[in-house]
């Protein structure tokens, strides 16, 4: 997977004049987004404080820092001196290719450095620097409430006084090369950085380069700056801060399930449409999955379950989720999926193939209309609805609005519509989490999800030694984990597993409860026909409720029941 992640500036178009004066006095700095920089080699929580925001128009992009520092210094009073080398902070900016980019720097005295990169290997050993490029008709202010000292504090008896200075920058588009302006949608790829020189040295980034020593010429690890209409980063704004989502995590017990459908369901439609509809065995079996230490399930919604009769539908998620909740077990409701038939009906299903994994599991809504946005209204209209109705609901845990996006082929295709999942669930503003799980090697689509998720969800099939590694390389998004999809015997296995989640204290939901219609027991890819596999590939219960491996039960009754760290 193309880990670890990096993170994605939502920068907002304004119409507010910006007087480059080093206040921050407009309105758009208010509302900017902002981000705090942290330790440019490890990704970790460092101080002095450093604040940076961002805003364009059709002619500039803006940029602010706000830097917190004990002792402000800086001997440098010429354009293009090494400010580098004193205390500085910096903008690297790729509009293009990452194999081009400009450095621009500013000083606490105001001293402004330009240079322009070109690194066809994206190695500092080979980048050449041009400093005689200069940003055109750049603006750069800076103001500072305390004493600007002309020395470092390791050669000066006093040292101080504490204070905050702040840098306001107007880069001209034209200066960096662009015969028009970006658009909202463009997306370039740009970090900012600072060095404070104190007693102690600290270098910070705002997308950790992970370079010991520190290096900041690192192409590769530059965030993503993403121009949008103010709208639209209002809307991103209700993303939860990693502050929040980890406090909602703190309050969860060890969330530990399964990826929930009845075993008299070959899919979502037959799960959820009112002829099929089966409370008797959805009741009979959460109440197993509780019994086996569970408290969380994943359940997948269809579109054109909701597109039948909104209203029944709705009624239909009300009895489940009071049946759920009588066993203790709260729900991941999932809208889209780009998974299996790409043709989805409603109406009567048609019988399971003898011997196929999932040989009835539909897509929602469908390839056809994934990849056509004028009919998405109905699709907005559902996330709407469901998100209106039950988005404030205790019982649901949190919303999963995309299953494996670009999957069956799609792609980068499937972008544009979740990007349109989280816009419309943005716009619901739910009490309950929103997510999309990465689940697969698509930096396109892995980066949009990882920077758009309240909670991180991924999904891993793999040995217990890449299960390690995923979530050492997704705790350094600073969220929380739950593994949404796991377990395919033999490499992915309670045995080997579950014990990793639980150390970790990582959710994690296996696929499937009890063998039936979906047919998950068999692998991928298995030929019709054939016989019940020895070792199943899903799934832990027979249909009367009787394990699969009683080895596998006592273990995972086990972990359930021993106190997890918080």
């Amino acid at each position: 997977m193309s880990l670890p992640f990096v993170p994605t500036y939502h920068c907002a178009q304004t119409t507010d004049t910006v007087v480059i004066d080093g206040s921050l006095s407009e309105s758009c700095w208010t509302s900017a987004q902002a981000e705090t920089l942290v330790a440019a080699s490890s990704g970790t929580m460092t101080r002095p404080r450093t604040i940076v925001r961002a805003c364009w128009n059709d002619t500039h992009l803006y940029i602010a820092f706000q830097c917190d520092d004990d002792d402000v210094w800086g001997s440098y009073d010429s354009h293009d001196d090494p400010i580098y080398d004193e205390e500085v902070v910096e903008v690297f900016i790729s509009p293009e290719r990452l194999a081009r980019y400009v450095e621009i720097e500013i000083s606490p005295r105001g001293v402004t450095f330009d240079a322009a990169i070109h690194s066809p290997d994206l190695d500092r050993q080979t980048m050449q620097t041009d400093l005689a490029w200069e940003c055109v008709g750049m603006k750069a202010r800076i103001q500072c409430n305390t004493v600007v000292h002309t020395t470092p504090p390791k050669d000066r008896d006093d040292h101080g006084p504490p204070g905050v200075w702040t840098a306001e920058l107007a880069i001209p588009f034209a200066s960096l090369g662009l015969t028009k302006p970006p658009v909202p949608g463009s997306e370039w790829r740009i970090n900012f950085y600072r060095i404070d020189r104190g007693l102690r040295s600290s270098y910070q980034a705002w997308s950790p380069t992970l370079r010991r020593p520190a290096d900041y010429h690192v192409p590769e690890r530059f965030g993503i700056l993403r121009f949008e209409d103010a709208h639209t980063v209002a809307l991103h704004a209700r993303r939860w801060s990693a502050a929040k989502a980890r406090a909602w995590y703190r309050r969860q017990p060890w969330l530990v399930g399964c990826n929930f459908v009845p075993s008299s369901a070959s899919n979502q439609l037959e799960m959820w449409q009112a002829a099929t509809f089966d409370p008797e065995t959805i009741d009979r079996e959460l109440g197993w999955a509780a019994s086996l230490g569970m408290n969380v399930v994943r359940v997948y919604l269809h579109d054109l379950a909701w597109q039948q009769d909104p209203s029944d539908l709705r009624i239909r998620m009300a009895r489940y989720l009071t049946l759920a909740a009588r066993h203790g077990i709260r729900t991941i409701f999932v809208l889209f999926d780009d998974c299996w038939n790409p043709d989805p009906k409603p109406g009567r299903q048609a019988d399971p193939i003898p011997g196929v994994h999932n040989s009835r599991w539909l897509q929602s809504p469908g390839r056809a209309i994934v990849n056509d946005p004028r009919e998405w209204d109905r699709l907005q209209s559902y996330v709407l609805d469901i998100l209106g109705v039950f988005g404030q609901d205790r019982r649901i845990l949190m919303w999963d609005l995309y299953n494996e996006p670009g999957n069956e082929g799609q792609a980068e295709r499937s972008l544009p519509l979740l990007r349109k999942a989280f816009e419309w669930a943005r716009t619901a503003n739910p009490t309950q989490p929103l997510t999309a799980g990465v689940w697969f090697d698509h930096e396109i689509l892995n980066q949009f999800q990882l920077a758009h998720s309240d909670i991180i969800t991924f999904h891993n099939y793999k040995d217990a030694a890449t299960l390690e590694q995923q979530i050492k390389d997704l705790h350094q998004c600073g969220r929380p984990l739950v593994c949404t999809e796991w377990m395919a015997r033999p490499e992915s296995a309670i045995p080997t597993h579950l014990s990793v989640f639980r150390r970790h204290r990582v959710g994690c939901l296996s696929w499937g409860l009890v063998s039936g219609k979906s047919q998950t027991i068999y692998p991928w890819g298995s030929p019709a026909g054939g016989p019940e596999p020895a070792v199943w590939f899903h799934d832990l219960l027979h249909p009367d409720g009787t394990p699969y491996s009683p080895a596998e039960i006592m273990i995972l009754r086990q972990e359930t029941n021993r106190p997890v760290r918080p």
